[in-house]
């Protein structure tokens, strides 16, 4: 019966012995609940566990675009079963490391991006932490403490690493990527999503990343305006392509210089990106010098 209910398109399979019904789109979600119902003592946990609490940063495919194997830990004296779509793992969990979260077992937040910080390691790292920390799913005390308690395991120096630069100010993975990449190109610090007020204490507008002192911001989904300077890539130059834009703005009576960049760029195009910013930072300060 099943056999033919999947000719005929009406179930296709999760895992091997799991099916479900072709009307349910997938997702981590569905996948998790396919290993639970095959491995009753799977804890659900890394990237998969991300996804349950709501931090879709963790992706669901991988770059080749397919869905990203469902993490799980079985208790260390149970050799974790071999399935398709799966990645067990023996781990030794302490009583509060594990928690309900969409109706399955899984890591708590806080051993989930501890896992997360050790396995994913660089920007993506990075990425996750910042969106567990914009959730307040952790607090940064806590990673500070993950780092102390996984000293000398596998990973410890990436999440380590992930934490020093991890904020929650973060909008989303683009500016989390930009700003990975910028503390690797020597850039002074930016705030995250710096507000600009005005006299009142209204908040008028917020930079992605900001450099307050300079005047220099940076708008990641910033629309293309009619004052926009363009700054198009002729064949052979190393010009910003047309999606990165940089215009003079008045922001609550103070002149900023804002780098504007279409939504995807920071993260597709984020060389273009970071040279530019870098290249504004480079005025800014020559600008404060001759101006002292």
């Amino acid at each position: 019966m099943i056999r033919r209910w999947l000719r005929d398109g009406e179930v296709r399979r999760v895992l091997q012995g799991v099916y479900i019904g072709t009307h349910v789109p997938d997702s981590p979600t569905v996948r998790a609940r396919a290993v639970a119902a095959v491995v009753p003592d799977a804890v659900i946990c890394g990237r998969t566990a991300a996804w349950l609490w709501g931090v879709t940063a963790a992706g669901d495919t991988g770059a080749d675009g397919r869905p990203l194997p469902v993490e799980f830990v079985v208790p260390t004296i149970t050799t974790p079963p071999r399935r398709s779509g799966c990645l067990g793992r023996s781990w030794t969990l302490e009583k509060g490391d594990i928690t309900t979260v969409a109706g399955l077992t899984a890591t708590t937040p806080q051993r989930t991006a501890a896992d997360v910080g050790r396995s994913a390691g660089g920007e993506d790292a990075v990425v996750i932490l910042d969106a567990f920390l914009r959730l307040r799913l952790v607090t940064r005390s806590q990673l500070v403490g993950a780092m102390v308690r996984f000293a000398g395991y596998a990973g410890v120096r990436g999440l380590a690493h992930a934490v020093r630069l991890a904020d929650g100010r973060s909008a989303g993975a683009d500016e989390s990527r930009l700003r990975y990449a910028l503390s690797g190109a020597g850039a002074p610090p930016p705030e995250p999503g710096w507000r600009v007020t005005s006299a009142a204490g209204r908040s008028v507008h917020r930079f992605g990343l900001a450099w307050p002192l300079l005047r220099l911001g940076v708008d990641v989904t910033a629309p293309r305006g009619d004052r926009a300077e363009a700054c198009a890539r002729p064949a052979g130059s190393d010009d910003a392509p047309p999606a990165i834009r940089v215009r003079r703005r008045h922001v609550a009576g103070q002149a900023w210089r804002v780098v504007e960049c279409d939504p995807g760029v920071p993260t597709h195009d984020r060389d273009a990106v970071v040279a530019r910013i870098l290249r504004e930072l480079r005025a800014a300060a020559d600008a404060g010098a001759r101006a002292a």
